[in-house]
């Protein structure tokens, strides 16, 4: 486990690497959550901008332990989640864990389309502690709206 997950930090370090110039990058690792790389913009970011005063901020944030009903609209809603927060002026941290949130709530649907959960319960979720998050375990139902949204 400990070595799959230094495989991760790198291979999303390498990824990052690969593409200097966006100000934001998030890497998914799945299971294993997603690291976000930021540098402010007009820096050189980069494993080897410390030296030019430039570096990433690195946000690791774990994913969420769900009982998935249907594997299909993850990613996408991922970063409806993600770019929502980012949207809201959320930081990366928060970013993250909404978009964990949103692909919770479709992960626990038999489809890839249901009703975000509230703001309110959103937010309060991704302002838990790392240690409650870490237990945190999300089923279906959990966002309040049981229903499965399906387009036709």
């Amino acid at each position: 486990d400990e070595a799959e997950a230094a495989w991760g930090v790198v291979g999303a370090a390498a990824i990052r690497e690969a593409l200097p110039e966006p100000g934001v990058v998030v890497v998914k690792r799945g299971a294993d959550g997603v690291a976000v790389f930021s540098h402010e913009p007009g820096l050189r970011p980069g494993p080897r901008a410390s030296n030019a005063g430039g570096a990433d901020e690195v946000t690791h944030v774990p994913a969420l332990r769900v009982d998935v009903v249907a594997p299909v609209g993850a990613g996408d809603a991922f970063a409806a989640g993600f770019l929502s927060g980012t949207l809201r002026g959320l930081s990366a941290r928060e970013r993250a864990r909404h978009g964990h949130l949103m692909a919770a709530a479709v992960l626990t649907v038999p489809g890839d389309l249901t009703a975000p959960p509230a703001r309110e319960h959103a937010d309060r979720l991704a302002a838990l502690g790392d240690d409650a998050w870490g237990r945190l375990r999300l089923g279906p139902g959990w966002t309040g709206d049981d229903t499965e949204v399906r387009t036709t």
